[in-house]
């Protein structure tokens, strides 16, 4: 008991002496390594009680060496980043935080990736809380309104000696047990779920459907892809106003594309697509 005490395991004693693990276990590696079932995602696991950026972990271990499939964990971030140089706030050992490091073909754009994992991230929480998450183009993952994830994708190259090979960092946040007070429009699962979750459990899902729906893009099977996000996406059929290099557009989302962004009516007869890269949505009342 002493030694789970001291990595940071809680533990709660019953008044007849029971002694149970409490709430917010810590992430386990070894325990993870037992339970996954994957091909790609996950063949090597690093986890750590606190990181700068699990992306920037994972970038120093592309530039060691690492191969794909490395996923990168932490119990807590000093400074989280999400899109746009947003910062991402997280409370320690409450949330999940990865990283995930891909070497896809060159025909993969990192917005494949970006709804890729946001699909992953959906199936997971509906596997293991039974929760209706939905997708916020580009990179929000929702259930009831509320912003419970976040997807980061970002370009790494191997160093000079090792091919300069081209590869992406899949970073991502999900608000489990906890949400940044501070942040308008986030939700926690928890509250969602009506009690605490078991992050390993979630985790574990998560990879497992992230290795699945990878692996699906990899064959060339993005119109599957496609159809999942559809299913889950909170704007198809919406009006929505588009921020892009100081412009803004309104219209109505008329397709999703997995590589090429989103198709928005202007007017009526008048198309346009949007690729994700520099563009924000507003709320269509701005």
């Amino acid at each position: 008991m002493e030694a789970l005490v001291g990595r940071h395991f809680p533990l709660e004693v019953s008044s007849d002496g029971v002694v149970a693990l409490g709430p917010d276990t810590p992430i386990h590696a070894g325990e993870l390594k037992e339970s996954l079932r994957t091909r790609l995602v996950g063949r090597a696991l690093e986890v750590y009680p606190e990181v700068g950026s699990t992306q920037n972990v994972a970038r120093k271990a592309v530039e060691n060496g690492a191969e794909a499939g490395l996923v990168v964990v932490a119990e807590h971030q000093r400074a989280g980043r999400g899109r746009l140089g947003r910062r991402w706030l997280s409370r320690p050992g409450k949330d999940l935080l990865l990283s995930v490091v891909t070497f896809p073909p060159e025909r993969l754009p990192a917005a494949a990736l970006t709804i890729t994992s946001a699909v992953a991230v959906c199936e997971a929480i509906a596997e293991v809380l039974d929760l209706d998450a939905c997708i916020r183009w580009p990179n929000d993952v929702l259930v009831e309104d509320a912003k419970v994830a976040g997807i980061l994708v970002e370009a790494v190259t191997r160093p000079h000696d090792q091919r300069g090979e081209q590869g992406f960092l899949i970073g991502v946040g999900v608000n489990v047990n906890a949400s940044p007070g501070d942040v308008p429009g986030a939700g926690a699962l928890r509250g969602q779920a009506g009690g605490e979750v078991d992050r390993t459990v979630l985790l574990t899902s998560l990879l497992c459907s992230l290795d699945h729906c990878y692996e699906v893009l990899l064959r060339g099977h993005s119109d599957e892809v496609e159809r999942h996000w559809r299913a889950r996406s909170s704007i198809l059929g919406q009006q929505v106003v588009l921020e892009r290099e100081g412009e803004r557009y309104r219209g109505r989302v008329v397709d999703l594309s997995v590589t090429e962004g989103i198709i928005l009516e202007l007017a009526p007869g008048v198309t346009r697509l949007f690729p994700a890269q520099h563009v924000t949505l507003l709320p269509e009342r701005e």
